[in-house]
Order: structure tokens, then sequence, then C-alpha cells
């Protein structure tokens, strides 16, 4: 691991560029890029991301019921 951020601190501007924009295309074409109605390679980790945007998203069962009791107090 050391050795790998040393690699990154002593490397020029251009190749540090290249590294961040590969990352970046790469990082588009898995989530975003549209390739069709058809089952891809990147199918499995859009619906991981999917279900992780959704449970970020969502409330938990306990959250609900603070939100539920609260809308109450504030109808009374």
């Amino acid at each position: 691991m050391v050795l790998y951020f040393d690699a990154l601190a002593f490397m020029d501007i251009g190749t540090g560029f290249k590294l961040k924009g590969t990352i970046g295309i790469v990082f588009y074409a898995v989530f975003f890029y549209d390739f069709g109605d058809h089952e891809h390679v990147f199918q499995a980790p859009r619906r991981w991301a999917a279900r992780k945007k959704a449970e970020f998203l969502t409330l938990s069962p306990d959250e609900k019921t603070i939100v539920a009791d609260k809308s109450i107090e504030e109808t009374k």
C-alpha cells in the first residue's frame, strides 16, 4: 500500500490526469452509459448500486414510526 501511494505522489501531472480520466471513464461506462435493453456485464454492478441507493433513501421501520408520531403530534 505504501508503495502505491508513493507512486501516485511522484507521478507527473500528465500521468495523474490520465489515470483519473481513465477511472472516470470506467465509472461512467459501468454506471451510466446506455448499452441497450439486453443483459450485459455491467448489469450486476448497476443493480447493486440501485439497491444501495434505495437502502440509503428509504426510511427504516423505526424511522417511519418516528416520522408518523411527529406528524400525528403536529396535526393535534
